[in-house]
């Protein structure tokens, strides 16, 4: 039997020494970005060249996020998306960056929803050229990575407090007939619009003024039946450590950090004496880095192992193609498993969009647990609303109102028209659809841009444009013969990617999607299996000698 032990530690400490050395060139940066990722304060200010970023990922036709929301009222065209906000005077013919006053890096600039208010009855729309600034006349509130902005009329941009959100990211901002209301991925804040701006029948205008917010007393009303929860959302936490709560990012800084510095020890236990062996005039003791590097990398990865193959599993099972067999998958929202998850909350996880339902008053949140309604004036909880619509794994990208009733509903699964009082729907579907299928099709929304219906042809608004992921932007119906504007070649050159994005395409391993082409899936289940075997086999080996000795 001990033959059969020995046996079994030879070859495993074969296998943990030459293919860790191997996956060393994964698991570092692995390590290094997940610990970036999961702080990005100190990378926040910081981009990269797009001479070191592949091709593919180099924006056209506001495509991959360089347009996540857009408005158009008479000739003003404004847009926004990674860039910021980009306003056009002269119905989409050239293109200004609205940068006065805006956060200054790519990550902090990064748009997720915008908000015009229209003038009051009778003031001057036109967008002249203001000294240093070609400012227009609309009112201006910008959700960022960064926060809240507002850019009265014809003036920079001005950051907006939201008490105790502390710098967090602001999702969504809806207009009410009374007040504006600014979401955060987990909470809301109130701004009452000044009396004067608030005409009745009209929509919601403010030419000047300054918004003090509050937080809104937002809770969802709990419900009898639990609700299923992905197994991917599942796995999605455990690896990002949500799973546990706010703990888990502490829990998770510390496993990235034994990461780093297992990789580093095993390259110095390796190249010491390997260093030694070959090398004649390097054949001395192992000096103190070695001897330090050797007894803390048997301790932190014995402790670290159990973590460390939930990271690895975990990722490797929260990418396709292993996430595909998962996707069928779920847990209750009230299995213990999930206690401390965010999950397990009423929202069922973050904010997504928001909009207002201008004819009941209420306020329709999409969230990563679904779709709840609420009043607008936050007097009673949200309660869950069933919405007819397909909505994709990655969530709501699309939420607006064409007209009291109806309303577009859009997600990497297509643009729907949802007619709320009786429940029907309608798919817009892209031009140059491929497979009608939702769940197998290239209809990728990413978001649509409103026009502003003309004084006197009616009310509401309509989606001019559409936005594919990778497309970019395209018109929302075929016989449009109006073409789409080009973007820009400035826009792309001045907003590089940010680093915390590039990282992020590195550690879902879909930066080398340009050489390896689909392939590039395997890359993080293999390394995610790796890691796996590399803890199991350094357990192994821990254990063995732990017994002979």
């Amino acid at each position: 039997m001990s033959f059969i032990f020995r046996f079994i530690f030879r070859v495993s400490k074969t296998l943990h020494k030459y293919f860790g050395l191997l996956l060393l060139i994964y698991l570092l940066p692995m390590g290094l970005s997940g610990l970036l990722l999961n702080n990005p304060g100190p990378i926040s200010s910081l981009s990269v060249p797009w001479a070191v970023t592949p091709d593919n990922y180099q924006p056209r036709n506001w495509n991959r996020m360089y347009l996540r929301a857009g408005t158009i009222i008479g000739d003003d065209w404004f847009l926004a998306g990674k860039p910021g906000v980009v306003h056009s005077p002269d119905g989409g013919r050239t293109f200004t960056m609205l940068d006065q006053g805006f956060p200054a890096t790519p990550y902090r600039r990064d748009t997720l929803g915008l908000l015009v208010l229209p003038p009051p009855p009778g003031a001057e729309t036109a967008s002249p050229q203001v000294e240093g600034n070609q400012g227009p006349a609309l009112e201006l509130l910008a959700a960022t990575r960064s926060g809240l902005y507002h850019q009265p009329p014809r003036q920079p941009w001005q950051a907006v407090e939201l008490p105790g959100a502390r710098g967090e990211a602001v999702v969504d901002i809806v207009a009410t007939d009374r007040e504006l209301v600014a979401f955060t991925r987990s909470g809301a804040y109130r701004s009452p619009l000044p009396a004067h701006d608030r005409p009745s029948g009209a929509a919601p205008s403010a030419a000047k003024g300054t918004y003090r917010f509050t937080a809104a007393d937002l809770a969802a009303a709990p419900t009898t039946q639990p609700r299923p929860v992905p197994w991917f959302r599942i796995l999605h936490d455990m690896h990002n450590g949500d799973i546990i709560g706010p703990a888990g990012k502490w829990l998770l800084d510390l496993v990235a950090v034994a990461l780093i510095f297992l990789s580093l020890s095993a390259l110095v236990i390796w190249y010491v004496p390997w260093r030694s062996r070959w090398l004649k005039k390097w054949r001395r003791r192992p000096g103190r880095v070695f001897t330090f590097c050797w007894p803390w990398h048997l301790k932190i990865g014995v402790y670290a192992m159990a973590f460390l193959v939930i990271l690895g599993v975990s990722g490797a099972l929260v990418r396709p193609p292993l996430l595909i067999a998962l996707a069928p998958y779920s847990l209750s929202q009230d299995h213990p498993l999930l206690a401390f998850s965010p999950r397990s909350d009423d929202f069922g996880g973050n904010i997504q969009k928001a909009l207002y339902l201008s004819d009941s008053d209420q306020i329709l949140l999409a969230t990563q647990g679904g779709f709840f309604q609420g009043p607008a004036d936050f007097s009673h909880p949200f309660s869950p609303r069933r919405v007819p619509v397909p909505i994709h794994g990655m969530g709501v990208t699309v939420l607006a109102e064409m007209e009291p009733g109806m309303i577009l509903v859009g997600s990497f699964m297509g643009l729907y028209l949802w007619e709320e009082a009786s429940g029907r729907t309608q798919r817009l579907p892209r031009p140059g659809l491929v497979g009608g299928n939702p769940y197998m099709s290239n209809d990728l929304l990413s978001a649509v841009v409103m026009e502003q219906v003309p004084a006197g042809a009616g009310t509401g608004q309509w989606p001019r444009f559409r936005v594919d992921y990778h497309d970019g932007l395209m018109a929302t119906d075929p016989r449009d013969y109006r073409r789409p504007p080009p973007m820009p070649a400035e826009i792309g050159r001045d907003t590089p990617m940010s680093l915390w994005h590039w990282l992020f395409e590195l550690h879902n391993g879909r930066i080398f999607e340009k050489w390896l082409g689909m392939s590039y899936m395997l890359i993080v289940p293999i390394g995610g299996v790796g890691l796996l075997l590399l803890s199991l086999t350094g357990l192994y080996d821990w254990f063995y000698r732990r017994k002979r000795s």
